[in-house]
């Protein structure tokens, strides 16, 4: 430090953010990745479809400590030779998209011993489980992206079930459930095997640095994974014999 107490500027450090109002560096925690004052402030400057960005700037010393940020009054279009990479909500929806996602399988109601089973002109529902690998909703991972701590939480946006006879559920909300009262539910009226599974479109939210949530723009398709489900004809039959075994034609826990 100089004698009357001012620190020494050994170099000044320049950064810019997205011009959003509540960007601020001495204020990581309310970064903003995407605003309406950002996509268009650069329209005046005869420079349309660039994002506009506030170049902020600080003092440090030999010691490494450093004055808080200030704004320079300098408004930046585009990129500049002077400015690093910005991270950009374009930056963190690249990063969601390269998640490992859970693949979502499909349980049913009624089901068999070890298989999915089912019989004819039962009604059949449907639920989703989701494996121990991959991320699923509601599961949230945390990645450095250009020296910033951003959080990524993904949620389940749709579910699409294919019932394996060529349609399906379509896009809903429902993950599902058991018998009587599943959302999702189908009638088959052939016995046979089908390749039954539920894709998933993830959607997601993120935050930054700690800072509030923010929604993480597009979302991803995944595919589920077929599994075969079995469907029987049940018939009825007749016998004059006590059942030794549940296993025996015609007694309880019969799945002939």
């Amino acid at each position: 430090m100089h004698k009357n107490g001012h620190r020494r500027t050994s170099r000044v450090e320049r950064l810019s953010l997205l011009s959003c109002g509540s960007n601020n560096p001495n204020r990581p925690q309310a970064l903003q990745l995407s605003c309406w004052e950002a996509q268009h402030g650069c329209e005046v400057f005869g420079r349309a479809g660039e994002v506009s960005r506030w170049v902020w700037a600080r003092d440090v010393d030999a010691t490494g400590a450093a004055t808080p940020w200030r704004l320079t009054g300098r408004t930046a279009c585009g990129a500049e030779p002077d400015d690093g990479p910005v991270l950009t909500a374009a930056i963190v929806a690249r990063e969601f998209r390269r998640l490992d996602f859970a693949r979502a399988r499909v349980a049913s109601d009624p089901t068999g011993r070890g298989e999915l089973a089912t019989l004819v002109n039962l009604q059949t529902y449907f639920r989703v489980e989701w494996p121990a690998r991959g991320v699923r909703p509601g599961q949230a991972v945390t990645r450095r992206l250009l020296g910033h701590r951003v959080r990524l939480e993904p949620s389940a946006v749709w579910f699409d079930y294919s019932y394996g006879e060529g349609g399906g559920s379509g896009r809903t909300s429902s993950a599902g459930g058991r018998a009587p009262s599943g959302g999702v539910s189908h009638v088959y009226r052939d016995r046979g095997v089908r390749q039954v599974r539920v894709d998933t479109r993830y959607g997601g939210r993120f935050s930054v640095d700690g800072g509030a949530w923010q929604d993480v723009p597009g979302g991803v398709t995944v595919r589920g994974v077929s599994v075969p489900l079995h469907v029987y004809q049940a018939r009825s039959v007749l016998v004059d014999e006590p059942c030794r075994r549940r296993s025996d034609i015609g007694c309880a826990g019969w799945s002939g």
